[in-house]
């Protein structure tokens, strides 16, 4: 797989040369004589930007769908690869909480160390964009960026290697109201709201502004704690009355 960085389009062809009045060929002198010559070589340069169209086609073989099928963790692979859902236990928290204030929820995602050493090994993302799975495809072709209510990014830490989602609060919120909404003001208690993790590259403006999210497109991949097997664990922080 290619990263291409740069792209841009040399092209080199002949000009007339024409004084400052418009007319008039250029002299040159050539073996001690002077000759009329009126034309020139010279070269145009275009160069390409991100906005320009691109085909990126990507192809896995069999191995990317029995990875998926594993149980005991999950795997995130860059580029057009794995993607790790996340389920959220909305129906539980809601039940739990029906009387209490949700003031925190942090969610992280705890990866294995590499143990194998490769000479072309692939390093873990460094962004993960979480978001719901219905608005995988719409996120990318609207250009959206995140908005911490359904969309959220964790930068990837090398000192404690994770991807920590400090506080999906307003998702657990968002997810527990549209659920009663629906539902004339219940929320099952098996009820779940169904996440995605996807690896993207991000860009910021001069003043550290989130200004661009993308897939990336880089070869990478990083194999994550969790599964069926092995749940992960909310944090969560809540206040309640006492009598």
């Amino acid at each position: 797989v290619l990263y291409v960085d740069q792209v841009h389009l040399n092209i080199s062809f002949k000009v007339y040369a024409t004084d400052s009045l418009g007319h008039f060929p250029i002299k040159r002198k050539k073996a001690g004589y002077t000759t009329i010559d009126s034309t020139y070589t010279t070269t145009a340069t275009f160069g390409s930007t991100k906005e320009v169209i691109q085909a990126n086609r990507f192809k896995n073989d069999k191995t990317l769908e029995d990875l998926a099928k594993i149980s005991d963790y999950t795997l995130i692979k860059s580029p057009a690869g794995l993607f790790t859902k996340v389920k959220l236990p909305i129906g539980e928290i809601a039940n739990k909480l029906a009387n209490d204030t949700l003031n925190s929820v942090k969610l992280s995602f705890n990866a294995y160390n590499k143990t194998e050493e490769s000479k072309f090994g692939m390093s873990a993302p460094s962004y993960l964009l979480m978001l719901r799975a219905k608005d995988l495809n719409t996120f990318f072709e609207d250009n959206l960026l995140t908005n911490n209510i359904t969309s959220f990014l964790a930068a990837y830490s090398s000192t404690t290697n994770q991807y920590t989602f400090t506080n999906i609060t307003r998702l657990i919120s968002t997810s527990i109201a549209e659920k009663k909404k629906a539902t004339s003001g219940t929320v099952p208690k098996d009820f779940t709201e169904d996440m995605v993790l996807v690896p993207v590259s991000v860009a910021f403006d001069s003043n550290s502004n989130l200004i661009s999210i993308r897939h990336d497109l880089k070869p990478g991949y990083v194999k994550l704690k969790g599964g069926e097997n092995n749940k992960l664990k909310l944090e969560v922080i809540y206040s309640s009355l006492k009598k």
